[in-house]
């Protein structure tokens, strides 16, 4: 008998269970007519959703910010290097962001928790032009930083071959390769 009510009761649980999980997922979908009204009455039952939308948009402000710091201020190849990485990863949180939830605002949500993500269409377009400016300077610094040290190669190999070189018309070409690298230098990585 007593096998029997505890069968019952957990029959009861797991059903009761997986129905409010059930509930939960749906109220969760990314479909502005069934969270609008859910948000007015049981803005609670959206939690998970704003949860997971609050990392993403966090991560991908932190990571346009330091990408713009290191890629605006270079101080060697390593921070172009750094700041690439740091692109990718504010892409890749930008693109976890709903874009059916950007200008929706979960006011309750944001009144008791307080969340720090108004995200609204003109600050999503301003991160994603910001992050292609970044992938644009990225190009044409690595572009720049390639030239630099093809020159800088191409120099020490002047300088190596004018100290082998025995006739002068070998010396006066070697200058001139050796003065088009230092041109080609010119132009520096940063």
């Amino acid at each position: 008998m007593k096998l029997k009510l505890i069968a019952w009761g957990l029959g009861i649980t797991t059903v009761t269970t997986a129905g409010l999980v059930g509930l939960i997922s749906l109220v969760n979908l990314p479909y502005p007519m069934i969270r609008r009204p859910v948000s007015k009455v049981a803005p609670l039952l959206l939690l998970p959703s704003y949860i997971e939308m609050d990392h993403p948009y966090r991560e991908a402000i932190a990571h346009v910010e330091q990408a713009d710091q290191l890629i605006h201020h270079v101080s060697s190849f390593e921070d172009i290097k750094l700041g690439e990485k740091k692109v990718k990863l504010a892409q890749e949180n930008l693109d976890k962001l709903p874009v059916w939830f950007i200008g929706y605002e979960p006011q309750r949500y944001c009144q008791m928790f307080s969340c720090s993500w108004q995200f609204t269409i003109d600050e999503f377009e301003a991160a994603r032009k910001k992050i292609g400016r970044m992938e644009a300077i990225i190009f044409q610094k690595r572009n720049t930083f390639n030239t630099y040290q093809q020159a800088e190669e191409n120099l020490q190999k002047a300088k190596q071959n004018y100290q082998q070189a025995i006739q002068p018309e070998q010396k006066q070409t070697i200058i001139n390769s050796w003065q088009q690298s230092l041109d080609e230098c010119n132009c520096s990585p940063q």
